[in-house]
């Protein structure tokens, strides 16, 4: 069995599961719904493979973590509510993991793409199914200042 490190510092958050084998965090909506109350200043937030995390508990923090800077979300399972949510309020976005997101489509990447475009340096979206050029397009069109687009499996910031 793994073990959940909660490592807290002014304005980063990261929350993550440690196990020899691949698990999923438990984090669920509630407890993203906490942290987003608990720690509005916000800049950083990696929330890898916490697949009980969707799109609700993704819109809790968009509402409360306004200044994010950098969110990971490689693995969970948010849609287009939540990537919508991220670009509508947290305009300091500059670094964002989506890698195996299977619930993200183009409509969110695109509103997150208009949203967050004039900030975002970094993004990865590689293993999302249900992304076409489409979103790659909008992303083109709006993220200007991007500096690395990560399309394969291995994402760096």
């Amino acid at each position: 069995m793994g073990r959940r490190h909660i490592v807290r510092q002014s304005t980063w958050l990261r929350l993550n599961f440690v196990a020899e084998e691949f698990e999923s965090c438990s984090l669920s909506d509630t407890g993203l719904a906490a942290v987003a109350d608990g720690f509005t200043k916000l800049e950083k937030l990696t929330l890898i493979w916490c697949s009980n995390a969707t799109s609700a508990g993704l819109t809790f923090v968009a509402q409360k973590c306004r200044f994010l800077k950098s969110l990971d979300l490689q693995g969970c399972y948010v849609g287009d509510q939540g990537l919508g949510a991220i670009g509508e309020s947290c305009k300091q976005l500059e670094a964002l993991n989506l890698r195996f997101c299977e619930g993200l489509t183009d409509a969110g990447l695109v509103d997150l793409a208009i949203g967050c475009g004039k900030t975002l340096k970094s993004l990865g979206v590689a293993a999302c199914a249900k992304i076409s050029d489409v979103s790659l397009e909008a992303v083109g069109s709006h993220c200007r200042i991007l500096e690395t687009l990560s399309l394969d499996s291995v994402y760096k910031q």
